[in-house]
Parts: C-alpha cells; structure tokens; sequence
C-alpha cells in the first residue's frame, strides 16, 4: 500500500501527465463538429491564446494545430473555426458545449475499459486523474465567466460557459431579429445597432431590441445615442439588474459619475449578486475618490468572482490611494499574476509612481496600459500628465 506522502506525489504526477490530454482533447471536441458541419478550416492553439509564433504548427488537411513544444505548459487552449459564425444557433450551440464534454467522454470511457480489463494500479490510478480533470475543466469551462480572455491578436473572448449563456439567449429570440443577430455576431455592431433601432420604430416595448440596441451602441462607444436609447427603455418599466447596470456605465463613459453610481446601486439592489455592477460600483467611488467605499465594493466582487484581475488592481489603487501602500501594491501585484495582460494594473501602478514623483516610470507605465487596452480610463491625460511632469523636471 502507498505511503500517503507518496500518494500526493502520485497525484501531483498524475495531473501533470494528464492536463495536456485534457486540453487536447476539449479543443478537439470543439474543432471537429465545426469541421463536420461547415467543411472549412479550423485552428485549435494548445498552450497559448493563439500565440503562433512561439508555437510549432501540424497541419491535416483543414485542420491546423499550433502547440508549444513543452507539453506539461498546456494549460490553456483556443479553437478558431473560419466557418463557425455562420452555422445556426443550435449548432453553434453543439460545438461550444462539445469541447468540454469530449475529454470527459473519453475520460470516462478509458478508465471504464482500464478497470474492466484489471490493468495495472498505475494504469487505473492515471485514468482516474484525467477522469477528475476532464471533471474539473468541464466546471471551469461550463460555468460562465464575465472577465473577458484577451488573446495574443489582441482580440476578446470569454469561456465557453459564457458563450453558452449568450448562445442559449440568442435562441429565445423571435425569428424577426435572425438578420440582427447576425450582425451583432459579426461584430457589425452599427449595422446591427441600427437594424434593433429600426425594429423598435415598431415594437415600441421589445426588451431583447433595446437590450441588442444598446448594447450594439456601446460596443462602438456611441454612448449619446446608448443613453437616448436607455432612457426609453427605463420607461417601460422592464430593466433588470443586468440593463441598470449598462445604463450606469453608459453614464460612467459620459462622466456623470453621479448617475452612474445611482443606476449601479439600482442594479445591485435589484440582484445583489451582481459582480460586475459591484466592479463598476468601486471604479465610480474610485474616481470620486472615496477610496473606503471603493475598497468595500472590490471585496463584494472577489467575494463573489475570486479570479477577476480587474478588482484586485483597482483595490490595489484604492487601498494606496486610502494610506495602505504595502497591501494595494499587494492587490496590483497578484492581479497581474492572474492576467500579465491587465492593462488597469499598470495604470494603477502608473498613479503609484507619479504620487512616488517618478514620473518617467510613470509614463513608461501608463504608455504599456494604453498598448494593452487603448480605452483604459483617462490614459491619455495621464500619460500626457506624467510627460509634462517629467520635462519639468527635467529642466530644473
């Protein structure tokens, strides 16, 4: 019988050998009813966010996978399909929900015929691991996620439990918004902007049209026009907690901050569980400067969403901001670890180094957000603060 100190090294073993199977085989499960249904070429990235360039690449046939050489890093996977766009909902709705299930197919098929056949321990023992990993991942993946994933092109994405809540959503509309939908998921948001604002000259009380207006709106930043829109759908008495919340935002882009926080707090008293609203919230105090309240709004959303990035860089700002330097570079620090990619954890950084008086790291600092993420809140004033202050200083 195994020790128990051995066993956990067994385990430890076990995962590292079988999480690289795992992501395999969750990405084909997504590639091959996208190459069954449309016939057109599919890319699966194993290791990386489609990161090509440090990756070697296999081609078969329509297939073409890039992965990076060391296996035992694959902890991360992305399925493109150059057809996937245009199948129908349902079966949109297959290929999303296939990737996870896939590696738990397989999973459970291997360790059935391994137990059925007596293999060896070790035999039985790894299938059981990649069985409680293919588990694992399937809960990760099918639970929706709000924080977007930035890829290596600099593109969005969200999980694919997201994907399915949204999918799903799609698929309660009425057959009339077939063509706006279609635009919206081409990411023709002033197309499909306009087509929802034409289907509302009609249905004057339709939710889903003001809802994929908007949101088509504020996807191109047409916040004026967002908000004329909001004010409408506010009369028909039929906002949820999730509409409060854009209409705050849209507020929060005009800088009304005033309102923003008003509609943020509808939206939290509507659903207190609310991650993002309570996220909005603590930026909205955060620029008002009431660095307590924005702290207490931080702590309700990594109560409620431990991984987002984004609520430990700007609790970080906020904690620094209130006198507890040492804990918010804390906060900034770790949100980098869970996303290098966090452009408002180097513009936290940034308003640290300017209120240090190092005003050229700073600049350094803000320049890196910007590259990430050219809408991150008022970076170009302060990256234009932290130069100005720098030349001054420079000429004493």
């Amino acid at each position: 019988m195994p020790s128990f100190d051995f066993m956990w090294i067994l385990i430890v073993v076990g995962f590292a050998i079988v999480r690289p199977f795992t992501v395999f085989f969750h990405e084909m499960g997504h590639a091959i009813p996208i190459l069954f249904f449309t016939r057109n070429a599919v890319t699966i990235y194993l290791g990386s966010y489609g990161d090509y360039i440090a990756s070697r690449r296999l081609k078969l046939g329509l297939l073409t996978i890039y992965f990076t050489s060391n296996p035992f890093v694959w902890k991360t996977g992305l399925c493109i399909p150059s057809g996937g766009s245009n199948l129908s909902v349902n079966k949109q709705i297959l290929y999303t929900i296939s990737g996870p299930l896939a590696s738990l197919f397989i999973s459970i098929i291997t360790s059935s015929f391994a137990f059925y056949l007596d293999s060896h321990f070790l035999v039985k023992f790894i299938m059981v691991i990649f069985f409680l990993s293919s588990l694992w991942d399937l809960f990760i993946n099918i639970k929706p996620s709000y924080e977007p994933i930035e890829l290596f092109d600099g593109a969005i994405c969200y999980n694919d439990g997201y994907s399915l809540k949204q999918l799903i959503k799609y698929k309660k509309l009425p057959a009339k918004f077939s063509e706006g939908y279609d635009l919206y998921a081409d990411k023709k948001y002033e197309e499909a902007a306009k087509y929802f604002s034409s289907v509302l000259l009609i249905e004057r009380n339709d939710t889903s049209a003001y809802r994929f207006a908007i949101s088509a709106y504020m996807q191109f930043r047409n916040y004026e026009q967002a908000k004329i829109l909001s004010v409408n759908f506010e009369k028909t008495g039929k906002m949820n907690s999730d509409d409060l919340g854009n209409f705050g935002l849209i507020h929060a882009h005009l800088f009304n901050y005033a309102e923003a926080k008003n509609y943020f707090e509808r939206s939290i008293k509507s659903n207190s569980r609310n991650a993002q609203s309570y996220l909005n919230l603590g930026f909205t105090y955060l620029l008002l400067n009431n660095y307590a309240e924005s702290i207490k709004c931080f702590d309700k959303t990594i109560e409620m969403e431990k991984d987002l990035s984004y609520s430990y860089s700007n609790r970080g700002l906020a904690k620094f901001k209130n006198g507890d330097v040492k804990a918010g570079l804390v906060d900034i620090h770790y949100s980098i670890e869970l996303d290098a990619d966090n452009a408002y954890a180097y513009r936290s950084l940034g308003i640290y180094k300017m209120d240090e008086g190092k005003h050229e790291e700073a600049f350094k600092l803000f320049k890196k957000a910007a590259s990430l993420d050219s809408f991150v809140h008022s970076i170009n004033e302060l990256m234009e603060s932290a130069k100005k202050a720098s030349h001054e200083n420079s000429n004493r």
